[in-house]
């Protein structure tokens, strides 16, 4: 598979870890001015550990993400994987995933609902962006 649209090569493609790539499916005409030059992907699975899947941030979503994130601390959480959440006092509801940076910081990303599915649906409408596990992580994943 061609890596060449990765940056933070050093990092590995595995579930939690928020790996900066090239919009390779850059579209034209008035949009593509709209549309970031650089995504961040991060491979998630479902609460129960299947149906795996990554999901598509610019820069300053990430940014904002991990600004409104908490330290993981000791959190038993598994990385990448999505915990649903109620707050009560907002009467809303979110998802919370477990994440590293290119920096190696961990932190605890709360994702509310409309969020998530813009994410998930920039990773659906630029699939060349998105990366991929190897075989061997995905059996040791």
């Amino acid at each position: 598979m061609e890596k060449s649209f990765i940056i933070d090569k050093d990092m590995r493609v595995a579930l939690g870890n928020c790996i900066r790539v090239r919009n390779v499916e850059k579209s034209e005409g008035a949009a593509y001015y709209d549309e970031p030059d650089v995504f961040v992907c991060v491979q998630v699975e479902n609460e129960t550990g299947e149906n795996e899947y990554c999901i598509l941030l610019d820069e300053k979503e990430f940014e904002q993400v991990k600004k409104n994130g908490m330290p993981c601390g000791n959190l038993n959480m598994v990385a990448g994987r999505i915990y649903p959440k109620f707050n009560r006092a907002e009467s809303k509801n979110y998802f919370c995933v477990k994440m590293k940076d290119w920096e190696n910081e961990e932190f605890v990303a709360m994702f509310e609902i409309g969020d998530w599915s813009k994410f998930y649906t920039a990773a659906i409408n630029h699939p060349k962006s998105c990366t991929c596990k190897s075989f061997l992580t995905d059996i040791l994943d």
